[in-house]
């Protein structure tokens, strides 16, 4: 009889371990999607200077002038 009780604990040791592994898994599935979607490129607007951002890449490509380009810094800080 001693014999029963013992072998019913290897069977909760058993679900103990497999639950482990399961949350170990879903964890590193969660941490991975969280980094893959972590690297696109941010929405305009996301951070508090983006703005500027924006600014600054119009300027860089010609498609306003450095007067403009000052008095709208001006106005966003």
């Amino acid at each position: 009889m001693g014999m029963g009780g013992m072998t019913g604990m290897m069977g909760v040791d058993a679900l103990i371990g497999i639950g482990l592994l399961a949350l170990l898994i879903v964890s590193i599935v969660a941490g991975a999607c969280r980094l893959m979607t972590g690297t696109g490129q941010r929405a305009v607007g996301s951070r508090p200077d983006g703005a500027l951002d924006v600014l600054r890449e119009r300027y860089a490509r010609g498609e306003i002038s450095r007067d403009e380009f000052q008095r709208v810094r001006q106005d966003l800080s």
